[in-house]
């Protein structure tokens, strides 16, 4: 056994009080005259007897009360293994969750102030000379290098709620990294978190302890809205626009009503009374109108006390972005396409020949259709590339006379799948990718009456060297009777048939003007209607600079921030980078106007607040060394010496002062003399 603070020891010397006391103690006596003394003196003997064995009690109970009192404050402990005793300082990487859901209140204290007071005691159980690391889940460069208790202390007091979140896989991998720069012969690790299900990952590695320490919180009931989309990818000034929305719900929620609203650029445009019952989704849907053009922000809200970081979701659209199509034709008359577009006020459709296409001809066409040309000139092949880079849409429809060294020609420049020689085969087409954008909005899943075009002859499209191939529709040949390619920023569609009856009849089907509008709308420059804050979101926008000294800004009415830029063609690639925190709509801007807004969103995994059981966090672990702390105890200091040094027996010790307190007590009150 071995103690704390063995110069303690020395007030044992107060067992000497007791000794005196019992050893000279004197009382006087009176003396009484009787007649007869006999029985007198056999009640002597009999009290006598009682007394002695009363002192001797409460003479031994004393001592051992005073005994152990001082033993408590020696602060005795039993060393587990005395030849594996740490030698040198020690290097304690301290992982505190400041994630959203450690907002949840904990006996009137947030989750989070509990972890960092959880976070004070653990620095306070190690030396002056070692060495501590915070990390939380914003990764900030102050955190990440080794400092000592005060300093540690300050950054601590300064953590506050992030949007960020990461898994245990991240965390234990920073930490490793920063191991390698600690130079101290000792390596612990400590990660106290709430352990959402989703922060789990497999760990495996052993070359430090990890200490786990989950602050609980009871599974509480949360709504939140998880996503929103509109229900065809082009909205329009005065028509009715959907807006469908899903409500998903955490924990036992009861049978509930929540009031939420719809508010388009500040004004409330819709209100929606969902009925939360037993299922975990609702899916609903809104209607609007607006009555003017231009970027449009949502804002989607209800209240759901007291979980509210996350009862706003917001989104932003554009209305009235006319988008030109260009057909390239020999001359002869295309219907098909023309009838597509020609009457929709959204794109404008435009006639051109093969040798008038130049670059600069292309830089305001969104889609380009090279229909049914006999010859594709290689004069243009490079303006197609490049054309497609910089996140062109590329339609191609072969002519029944198509010169396939031209077409091949260009296809291998590009990277996508060639044209063979044209069969004479009846085939069926018999399966639609309703997993591509170009088909998602228009199918949900493919109707069983849907009758499916149907091919006689027909130009087999062979593999392709890129590896952004996708088909879009496939015969039941295997063969696709279009496919979707990839290249740079653009996309390439490339057909199997000419338009006409006597090939297919792709044409006449319902599902060929609906594929053919969509190929002007989706393309990989588009704009997601939101992102989520935290991931690695990019932003394509045509390129408005004409100097190199200017630069995009992204801004609210709190916050500006110059996003990375990287130029690609007649584009601008904007980075986020991490560096927004907070959610709401943004303004892209350069110094002359306002280009497009943008909608930031939490991460709402952490809204489904649903925490790991403590087998599931053994399990995760299993692959280090690892041991799970007691998260009942208000104090840490003890424990962690204990687990560096061995069991720890000062309770004990207090425990059994106090038991030989009371037994003198009863023996003073109870043994009769």
């Amino acid at each position: 056994m071995s103690f704390v603070y063995p110069w303690f020891l020395f007030a044992a010397l107060v067992i000497s009080i007791p000794i005196i006391i019992h050893l000279f103690y004197f009382r006087k006596f009176k003396k009484i005259y009787f007649p007869n003394v006999r029985f007198l003196k056999e009640l002597k003997e009999e009290k006598n007897a009682i007394e002695k064995l009363k002192k001797r009690l409460v003479f031994a109970s004393r001592i051992l009360a005073l005994l152990f009192l001082v033993l408590a404050f020696t602060q005795p402990f039993i060393r587990k293994n005395t030849t594996n005793k740490p030698k040198g300082n020690t290097a304690v990487s301290i992982y505190v969750d400041n994630s959203f859901s450690m907002s949840l209140q904990e006996g009137g204290e947030s989750l989070l102030n509990i972890a960092k007071s959880k976070a004070t005691d653990i620095v306070n159980a190690y030396n002056s000379d070692d060495k501590f690391l915070l990390l939380t889940n914003d990764f900030e460069g102050r955190h990440q290098h080794w400092m000592g208790k005060e300093d540690f202390l300050s950054l601590l007091d300064k953590v506050v709620e992030s949007p960020n979140t990461r898994n245990m896989g991240e965390i234990s991998n920073k930490q490793k990294s920063l191991f390698e720069t600690a130079s101290a012969q000792n390596k612990e690790a400590f990660l106290i978190s709430d352990f959402q299900k989703y922060t789990l990952s497999k760990i495996s590695d052993s070359t430090y302890k990890i200490n786990i320490l989950p602050i609980s919180s009871k599974t509480p009931k949360n709504i939140y809205i998880d996503t929103c989309w509109f229900t065809t990818p082009i909205q329009s000034i005065n028509s009715p626009i959907l807006l469908v929305y899903r409500v998903k719900t955490c924990g036992d929620v009861n049978e509930k009503t929540v009031r939420l609203s719809l508010k388009i650029n500040g004004k409330i445009k819709g209100v929606s009374e969902v009925n939360i019952d037993k299922k975990n989704e609702i899916i609903d849907t809104l209607s609007f109108s607006v009555g003017e053009g231009g970027w449009q922000t949502g804002e989607l809200e209800f209240n759901d006390y007291p979980i509210n970081f996350d009862d706003h979701f917001y989104f932003t659209f554009n209305i009235n972005q006319q988008r030109n199509v260009l057909s390239v034709e020999d001359g002869v008359g295309k219907p098909f396409i023309r009838s597509i577009f020609d009457r929709d006020a959204f794109y404008q459709y435009s006639i051109s020949n093969p040798n008038s296409i130049t670059a600069d001809k292309l830089k305001s066409v969104q889609l380009l259709i090279l229909n049914e040309l006999t010859n594709i000139p290689t004069s243009i092949f490079e303006t197609l590339k490049e054309y497609t880079e910089n996140g062109g849409s590329l339609y191609v429809i072969p002519s029944k006379n198509s010169d396939l060294n031209s077409y091949n020609g260009l296809f291998s420049l590009l990277q996508t799948g060639k044209l063979e020689p044209m069969e004479s085969k009846e085939l069926s087409a018999n399966s639609i990718n309703v997993q591509e954008e170009i088909f998602n909005s228009i199918f949900q899943s493919i109707p069983k009456n849907i009758e499916m075009p149907k091919v006689t002859k027909y130009f087999p499209i062979s593999g392709a060297v890129s590896l952004g191939q996708n088909t879009l529709i496939e015969l039941n040949n295997g063969r696709p009777l279009v496919s979707k390619y990839t290249n740079g920023l653009g996309q390439i569609f490339l057909q199997a048939v000419p338009l006409g009856s006597e090939y297919s009849t792709l044409a006449a089907s319902p599902i060929f003007p609906a594929m053919v509008y969509n190929f002007g709308i989706f393309n990989t420059g588009q704009q997601n209607i939101y992102y989520i804050i935290g991931k690695n979101n990019f932003i394509s926008l045509d390129n408005k600079l004409t100097n190199d000294e200017g630069v995009y800004k992204i801004s609210n009415s709190e916050f500006e921030y110059i996003p990375s830029q990287r130029p690609a063609g007649r584009k601008i690639i904007l980075g986020l980078n991490n560096q927004i925190s907070k959610d709401g709509i943004y303004d892209i801007k350069n110094s002359m106007s306002i280009l497009a807004k943008i909608a930031l969103n939490h991460n709402h995994q952490e809204s489904d607040l649903i925490f790991a059981k403590t087998e599931e966090i053994e399990t995760a672990f299993s692959g280090s060394t690892f041991q799970i702390m007691d998260e009942n105890k208000a104090n840490l200091k003890t424990q962690i010496k204990q687990v560096k040094q061995g069991i720890v027996l000062w309770k004990l010790c207090l425990i059994f002062a106090l038991i030989f307190l009371l037994l003198e007590i009863l023996f003073l009150r109870f043994i009769k003399q």
